[in-house]
């Protein structure tokens, strides 16, 4: 996975040094970026991924396609509001994982530290460290679940887990992360669920690993597509 750098400089936090038009900030396939927005919010983009901030209606305001962390420099006066397909996230000062994929089921949030509202439609979830919150990208509906935080971070460091994801979820995010393309060739493997942390792997270590903990094979064509099939019964 690579990794870029790069800041944009702050002066102070008054409205005048705020972007009036969006500031976009994206990651390729096979990239990460961290980024220090002008507000001085840090920010960590996961592969595949467009954030775009300005500053508007005396709001902080990014939106998310993909997957972000954000840490939210403290300002009372300016609220910092993330949109995250239907779904809004409203903050002061806090830490927490925006995962906004268009072609999976959900949006979610998480959050490390601080507290956020989650809004969608007419509900609203207000959220504690260590807590998740789900949006159905279909009903728009939302529910809260008590999480280990970390568990759904650790791409921030170059780690793999796992958290009751299906083959086809992994398949998406291994393509993303690996810039490779994959193909499952049977619907009954495509929804097995895994649980799992892999620390750093490359993408073989992880095949290898899923090989193990299922009935699937894989089968890597010229470094640019893997095949992933049911195992053979003896």
């Amino acid at each position: 996975l690579g990794w870029t750098m790069f800041g944009v400089q702050r002066s102070s936090l008054n409205t005048q040094s705020m972007p009036q038009q969006d500031l976009v900030i994206a990651t390729g396939m096979g990239e990460h970026s961290r980024v220090t927005l002008p507000d001085g919010t840090a920010l960590t983009l996961n592969a595949q991924t467009t954030v775009r901030f300005n500053f508007r209606d005396g709001k902080r305001c990014a939106s998310v396609d993909g997957e972000a962390y954000f840490e939210v420099a403290r300002d009372e006066e300016h609220p910092f509001v993330v949109e995250a397909g239907e779904a809004n996230v409203a903050c002061l000062g806090t830490a927490f994982n925006v995962r906004n994929y268009d072609d999976e089921n959900n949006v979610s949030v998480v959050l490390s530290n601080g507290k956020v509202r989650v809004s969608a439609r007419e509900a609203d979830v207000t959220m504690e460290p260590d807590s998740r919150v789900v949006m159905d990208r279909k009903t728009l509906a939302l529910s809260k679940h008590t999480v280990k935080a970390s568990d759904y971070t650790a791409w921030l460091n170059g780690e793999v887990k796992y958290n009751n994801q299906t083959l086809e979820e992994i398949a998406a995010e291994l393509s993303r992360n690996y810039n490779i393309a994959m193909v499952i060739t049977s619907d009954e493997l495509k929804h097995e669920r895994f649980n799992g942390y892999l620390g750093r792997s490359s993408l073989r270590n992880i095949l290898d690993v899923l090989c193990l903990a299922s009935n699937m094979s894989y089968y890597v064509d010229n470094d640019t597509m893997v095949y992933v099939y049911p195992r053979k019964k003896n």
